[in-house]
This record gives structure tokens, C-alpha cells and sequence, in this order.
């Protein structure tokens, strides 16, 4: 009897020993069965949990955050747009990936992958309208060109305490087009939440900064040259200094951030200051001998700054970066910046009067008539300022059908000069009209031989007209015999070796052309 019940009994723990593994085994297959359409836990799909998710259901998922979703672009001056993938007709498009992936995770192996993680990656398949894409790009508010501020780089500027100094960069809000393109496909296509288009590179950037090598360099290069000072001496109007501030208008920097000269700059200022200071091409007010006052007519005589030379002397003056006084580069100089530019030393011609006056200093010198051109045959001689070219003792005056000795040669305007005429008997009068000179001013030789002494290259000859003064009489000239005329001569020979007489024969290209 006893081992009959403890046989029952062992019977029993059997019978319940195999309903629990039967129990176990039919659970198990159900969560199996369970997991053949379900993920695993800790099964994450592109950072999403999908425990307990069919295949459906986390496509179904997807396809919400598809159906909503934003872009956030943050611009420059923290400000933002969005763009809503619904504008462009975003969603996702599915292929068998999931169903594999579930597959792969093995269902009947479910109770040995628990505490494990699952992490898929196998991103999203997406489609959109490309032109609905586009036009969203051309609407955003940083894409409207009216509002691009453009970047403009670091520059060396001229500041109020006369140095340069660093402007710093601007870097504005102009869109790079292609490359927004190309960073917010890229961010729509990975479904990211946020776009910094400065990181990203969307902007145009300045090609230098304040930080820039380069900008640094030239900002330091500027300074030292202007520790130049440059100085004009203008005679008896004193010094002008040229400013600072002047001087930097001539400086600036090229598209690669090198020092060059502002060339624009330079012939201004010259140009400027040559309009200031120049005479030559203007008429000359004369207080005559007669006590009327005239305005004698341009010519070649005055002050004429050499612009091009001028503008390389700056450069070079610049670049020397020192202290530097000087005169301006002339191409014709006259005597006096301040009044008159002749000064007090100048021969004055009065054609009407035909009569001339030679002021040395101030005193007068020599006073004289003299005979002109002939104007009956067309040689009137020309009105205006002029200088004296040279001046030649012994000279051959060659034209048409002459050749005239002279003995002082003092051309001032081409072939036209001052000279000695010891064929000539009287001057003055109205010889001129009809028997005058090829357009020189002919001379007695005692006059030709004074002025001669004291005249020098460069010295003002004022030619002019003055109604009222005519003189019908004439003056004795050339009363000294020839053998007093030459021991004269001879004496004035002596005072120095450069006087002696040269004999040169001028042909019709030089300056004794036709003209006696």
C-alpha cells in the first residue's frame, strides 16, 4: 500500500513537471510566434525604439514624422526660417528592408537575445516633387538677392588721428545658391531638424578679415610710409606742405590686400596743384612804361609743372618714406609765385609804340626804339610772354634770299629774337609796316650790345599792343662808326672767355630761322 501512494505521488510530479514544460513551451512558442511579427526589445531603427512594432507600424511611424516634417535654418543675426516638408511633397517610400530586418532577428531565438541590443541604421528612402523642392528654395527669405548684404573685406583706413588703421570685415548675408542646395538636400534627405548655414558654408565669406596676414602687413606697411613729409619750396610765396590726409589719398590696396599707389589720386593732386600754380598758358598783366596797364597775351613764358615727372617724383619721395624739401618738378619756370610772375628783370616790348624797355632789378636799363615785323609783307611780329631761349654773341641770321650777321642773338619765341641790326639807320616810327624785319625785333647795336650783357636764358620778354602810343618819328641809331662799334666789341670780349665770338651759322630749323 505505502509504496503504491508513493508511486502516485512520484506519477503526479511528473504529470505537473510536464504540464509546466509543456505550459513553458507553449508560451514560448506563442512569444515566438509573437515575434515573428513584432521587433525584439531593444531593437532601435534609425535612433527609434520598435519593441513591439510590426513592420507596419514603424513604417507607419515614419511616414508621420515624414508628413510633418520641418527643417529650421539658422541665418546670421540669429534669425531662422523653416521649411515644412509638405511644401515640396516629402514622404517615404518603402521596400522590403524592414520585413529583412524582422526576419533577421530570428523569432524562435527570441528568449536569447533579450538584454541585447538591436540598432539598425537603414535610413529612410525618401522621394519629392524637385520642382516644388526648388521653388521652396527660391522663396526663402534669405534666397531674395535685395536683401543679400554683400561681404566686403577687412580694409586699412586713414583715421582722424592720421595713421591707418583696420576696418574690420563685413560679412553680410550673401547666399551661395548652389551649395544651400546642395546642404539642405542633403539635411531634408537624412530628415535632420536643424541647418546652421554658417557652419554649413552657405554663406560668401570676405576674402580677409582683420586677422588676415596680409591685411595686418599692409596696415603696418601704410604707416611707415607715411613717415614721409614732403615740403615745396615756392621761392618768395614760402613752403606748402602737402597734408597727411592728402598723401593717403595716393595709397591704397589692391584685390590681394598689396600696397600700390592710387595713380587716379596722384593726377589729381598734380593736376590740382599745377592748376593752381601754373601761368605759362595764361596772359600776363603788365603795369606798362606808359602807365597803362595791359594783359599780355600767353606764350611760352611762365610757371609749367611736369605732371608726369612730378607724380614719379611723389612715388619716389613716398617710398623713401623721409623728410623731404624741394621744388616742384617744372617743365618752364618763371621768377616770382607771389605778384607778377616775371619779377622785376624783364624786357618790355611795345609793338604800337615800337619802342622797348629793359628792366634789370627793377631799374630800367636800357630804353629804345626798335623796328618789328613787316606787316605789309605778313611778318608782323607775335604778341604774348615769352623767354629767352639762349643767347649767342656772333650769330648768322639765314632765311629766303639772306643771310645777316649779328652780333648778339637773343632768341625768345622760335626764330623770333632780339638782335643788333647795324643796316639800319633810324628806328622806330612805322618803319615796321612796310620795311620791317622777318619778325625779329631789330636793334641799334648799343642798345643790342647792353641788353646783351645782362640778359639771360629764361629772363621774360612781354610783347604787346597799346592803341594810343604810335610815334610817327623816328630815332637815330647805330651813330657809332663801325671801328668804335668793333673796339667796343673787343673790350666787351675780354670780360669773359664764354663771349668770344662763334661765328655759327644757323640754319632754318634752329632758332635763328628766318627771322632778322
Amino acid at each position: 500500500m505505502k509504496n503504491w501512494k508513493e508511486k502516485t505521488k512520484k506519477q503526479k510530479t511528473l504529470f505537473l513537471m510536464a504540464g509546466i514544460v509543456l505550459v513553458l513551451v507553449v508560451v514560448y512558442f506563442i512569444v515566438a510566434i509573437y515575434f515573428m511579427k513584432h521587433f525584439l526589445p531593444n531593437t532601435f531603427i534609425n535612433g527609434a525604439s520598435c519593441f513591439g512594432k510590426t513592420v507596419e507600424e514603424v513604417q507607419q511611424t515614419i511616414r508621420d514624422e515624414v508628413e510633418g516634417y520641418e527643417l529650421t535654418l539658422k541665418k546670421r543675426a540669429d534669425k531662422i526660417e523653416t521649411i515644412k516638408g509638405s511644401d515640396f511633397e516629402l514622404k517615404a517610400v518603402f521596400d522590403d528592408t524592414y520585413e529583412k530586418l524582422l526576419k533577421e532577428q530570428g523569432s524562435f531565438g527570441w528568449l536569447f537575445q533579450i538584454g541585447k541590443d538591436h540598432k539598425y541604421n537603414p535610413g529612410t528612402a525618401l522621394e519629392y516633387n524637385e520642382n516644388a523642392f526648388a521653388q521652396t528654395i527660391s522663396r526663402l527669405s534669405c534666397m531674395d538677392k535685395e536683401k543679400m548684404q554683400k561681404p566686403e573685406n577687412a580694409k586699412v583706413v586713414f583715421s582722424d588721428q592720421e595713421a591707418y588703421e583696420i576696418k574690420p570685415a563685413v560679412f553680410g548675408t550673401t547666399i551661395q545658391e548652389e551649395i544651400l542646395k546642395e546642404k539642405v538636400t542633403a539635411s531634408v534627405m537624412e530628415l535632420q531638424k536643424e541647418l546652421d548655414l554658417e557652419e554649413a558654408g552657405c554663406y560668401q565669406d570676405p576674402a580677409y578679415t582683420e586677422k588676415s596676414e596680409e591685411v595686418t602687413d599692409a596696415c603696418e606697411k601704410l604707416n611707415q610710409l607715411m613717415q614721409t613729409e614732403i615740403n615745396y619750396d615756392m621761392l618768395d610765396a614760402g613752403t606748402v606742405t602737402v597734408s597727411k590726409k592728402e598723401m593717403s589719398k595716393w595709397l591704397k590696396t589692391d584685390d590681394k590686400m598689396k600696397v600700390v599707389f592710387n595713380e587716379d589720386a596722384l593726377k589729381e593732386y598734380v593736376s590740382a596743384f599745377a592748376g593752381k600754380y601754373n601761368t605759362v598758358d595764361q596772359g600776363h598783366t603788365l603795369k606798362t612804361s606808359w602807365g597803362k596797364t595791359v594783359t599780355v597775351p600767353a606764350g611760352n613764358y611762365g610757371w609749367k609743372l611736369n605732371q608726369e615727372k612730378e607724380i614719379e617724383t611723389l612715388k619716389e619721395n613716398v617710398l623713401a618714406h623721409k623728410s623731404v624739401t624741394r621744388e616742384p618738378v617744372y617743365a618752364r619756370k618763371g621768377k616770382s609765385h607771389k605778384g607778377a610772375d616775371y619779377g622785376n628783370t624783364y624786357v618790355e616790348i611795345n609793338l604800337t609804340a615800337q619802342h622797348l624797355y629793359f628792366y634789370k632789378n627793377g631799374v630800367k636799363v636800357v630804353d629804345t626804339d626798335f623796328v618789328s615785323g613787316n606787316v605789309a609783307k605778313g611778318y608782323t611780329t607775335p604778341t604774348g610772354s615769352y623767354a629767352v631761349t639762349y643767347t649767342q654773341k656772333g650769330a648768322v641770321l639765314r632765311g629766303p634770299g639772306y643771310a645777316s650777321p649779328v652780333s648778339f642773338w637773343m632768341p625768345f619765341n622760335g626764330g623770333v629774337g632780339l638782335h643788333d641790326a647795324t643796316w639800319r639807320s633810324t628806328f622806330g616810327g612805322t618803319i615796321y609796316k612796310t620795311g620791317g624785319s622777318h619778325g625779329c625785333i631789330n636793334l641799334p647795336y648799343s642798345a643790342a650790345q647792353k641788353i646783351f650783357a645782362q640778359l639771360k636764358t629764361g629772363d621774360p620778354v612781354l610783347v604787346y599792343n597799346l592803341p594810343g602810343t604810335e610815334q610817327v618819328k623816328k630815332s637815330s641809331g647805330n651813330s657809332k662808326k663801325k671801328t668804335e662799334n668793333k673796339k667796343d666789341e673787343k673790350k666787351e670780349e675780354k670780360k669773359t672767355e664764354e663771349e668770344k665770338t662763334t661765328d655759327k651759322t644757323q640754319s632754318d630749323g634752329e632758332a635763328a630761322e628766318n627771322n632778322s
